[in-house]
């Protein structure tokens, strides 16, 4: 049998739909080989509009920056994660390397355990007690885990300059759960704070 027009349900876009405008009934969405002109009336991504999948989250870690010698932090995954985008602020002493980088489920993160980081929702948060399904990221340690290789390094900062540094750097990093985003930093930089922030998957 022959199918001409291959058609598949997109029944999660019609359940955003559906709380984005408040509508009810079957919405029939679709996936069809036509093109058709489109108007953008809301971004579905944006905060507000999930419950659980696609909420966003952000962190921070608490620490002041990295100790002498060479450690690391990491915001290990407790659920499948999606990172938009790593922030670095502060000072970072001169020719410090921070490196963001993955490590997967099947490997311990740079710096285990799996203490209360700075978590937090973006959007919906009404309960105090209602926090991300994150891990760790509180304070830089002695890296025990994966160390950074050319097959997960994610970004490169270097310290040029002792003095006060801003950057957000895009990354639409997956994350599955168990994976973790790690940072390694190669000297102390007493005050240097890394962040992130992203939703849940999808």
């Amino acid at each position: 049998m022959a199918f001409d027009r291959a058609i598949q349900a997109l029944s999660g876009i019609e359940e955003k739909l559906r709380r984005a405008f408040n509508l009810a009934g079957t919405i029939g969405s679709k996936l069809d080989p036509n093109v058709s002109a489109v108007i953008l009336a809301d971004d579905l991504r944006d905060p507000g509009h999930a419950f659980y999948r696609g909420r966003c989250w952000v962190w921070a870690d608490t620490s002041t920056g990295s100790p002498a010698g060479v450690n690391g932090i990491s915001l290990v995954a407790l659920d499948d994660i999606m990172v938009d985008a790593i922030t670095l602020s502060g000072q970072v002493t001169v020719n410090t390397l921070i490196e963001a980088y993955i490590s997967t489920p099947d490997e311990p993160p740079a710096v285990a355990g799996a203490t209360a980081g700075n978590f937090a929702w973006r959007d919906r948060k009404t309960v105090t007690l209602d926090v991300p399904p994150l891990a760790g990221g509180a304070t830089w340690a002695a890296i025990t885990g994966t160390l950074v290789s050319v097959n997960n390094r994610q970004h490169t900062w270097v310290g040029a300059v002792a003095a006060q540094l801003d950057s957000v750097r895009e990354m639409k990093i997956m994350i599955p759960r168990g994976g973790a985003l790690n940072f390694r930093s190669s000297a102390a930089s007493a005050n240097m704070r890394l962040g992130a922030y992203g939703r849940i998957w999808p």
